[in-house]
């Protein structure tokens, strides 16, 4: 499993020192060994160095380098391109896994004692997750006034338990804004 770090200012007072490179390869990335003076044995790795550049909601623009180490040492099968690409996909994945943990669950693991019972408490989680992200979304195209980074998605859980437990807008000609229930003020 490839591991990434933020580089930070070589040098600089907790800043990961930059492995040294043993080989350089075609895709620009080098493999190195690391495990000095914890391992008996030192271990390749290879190491993709990248720029990111990101967009943030307010249009600040930030661009950071970024370190992948991994064991998949061969470029010709494992292109530096794709395991970025790859390592980016797994981030969005994990930020959803937390959004769960931290809402959805509110602290409380999963109860099930086998595996075929985790795997459809993880799906109905996921389930769960996607109908609140698609509700807030659905919500948001009738209120283009509020931005979609404003929604919240403990409010929107909150929103959806409150009309579960309580009834609330489930019985016909009751509507619910979940759009102002979910916005969180700016």
């Amino acid at each position: 499993m490839p591991s990434i770090e933020r580089s930070t200012v070589p040098g600089a007072l907790g800043s990961p020192p930059r492995p040294h490179p043993a080989e350089h390869l075609a895709d620009g990335s080098y493999i190195a060994r690391i495990g000095y003076g914890v391992l008996r044995v030192l271990l390749p790795v290879r190491v993709i160095e990248a720029t990111l550049t990101l967009t943030l909601a307010d249009g600040t623009v930030r661009t950071e380098q970024w370190r992948l180490i991994t064991n998949l040492l061969d470029p010709a099968r494992f292109p530096a391109a794709e395991l970025i690409d790859l390592y980016h996909r797994g981030w969005q994945a994990e930020t959803t896994y937390f959004s769960i943990k931290a809402t959805t669950l509110d602290g409380r693991v999963l109860r099930s004692r086998s595996i075929d019972g985790l795997d459809q408490e993880v799906y109905a989680l996921l389930t769960v997750y996607q109908a609140l992200i698609r509700a807030g979304d659905d919500a948001l195209t009738m209120r283009p006034d509020i931005p979609m980074e404003r929604i919240s998605l403990t409010v929107l859980l909150d929103a959806a338990t409150d009309t579960v437990t309580t009834g609330r807008g489930i019985f016909p000609h009751t509507l619910i804004d979940l759009a102002a229930r979910s916005a969180t003020p700016p």
